[in-house]
């Protein structure tokens, strides 16, 4: 069984030089998801990541529809928003070149929380869906659960940066009741 562990691995390697000048190798290769997998995983991921472009201001995901896959942009950039109602939204991320998106849906079923589109024209995404990484992490385990790692890192730091975010807020909310109670007596 060694013997053809090793094979498979060679042929991945030998898989992966021949990769050495396509650029979504070397673009997904430099992502903190990807840059720790073993050949093999590596080359399951190139062979499924799905390339797609979106003009300006084109819709990628729209707020309460089921997420069934991440996005890294590849090129471009996207604004993720909040929409309060028919025509106010708070806009509270963007995401530049390399940066990822959407990665809650690779973790739970569950509908966006947000709206992402594109303000670049010619924007260009790499997808890879829930069925993916998990098909990945079957096959993988141990690069599946270094994914997931990297995922969870990505919400964890999500999740601070808005906790932040609500205690700045609700901070300058308290100013501003102070202030408006000086003038109400």
């Amino acid at each position: 069984m060694k013997i053809f562990e090793k094979l498979i691995q060679r042929a991945s390697l030998k898989a992966l030089g021949d990769l050495a000048d396509d650029e979504n190798y070397l673009f997904v290769r430099k992502n903190y998801l990807f840059n720790d997998l073993s050949a093999e995983a590596f080359l399951f991921i190139m062979k499924r990541l799905v390339e797609r472009r979106y003009n300006k201001e084109e819709l990628i995901f729209k707020q309460d529809n089921l997420g069934i896959c991440l996005f890294i942009v590849k090129k471009g950039k996207i604004e993720i928003y909040i929409s309060v109602d028919s025509e106010q939204k708070i806009v509270y991320a963007s995401v530049d070149e390399g940066g990822i998106f959407g990665e809650m849906s690779l973790v739970t079923a569950s509908y966006r929380t947000a709206t992402a589109k594109a303000t670049d024209n010619d924007t260009i995404l790499l997808t890879l869906s829930t069925f993916d990484l998990q098909a990945l992490s079957d096959q993988f385990p141990k690069d599946g659960l270094r994914i997931l790692k990297g995922i969870t890192d990505t919400v964890s730091d999500n999740l601070i940066e808005t906790t932040k975010n609500l205690r700045r807020v609700e901070l300058e909310n308290r100013e501003m009741r102070e202030r408006l109670s000086k003038y109400e007596k």
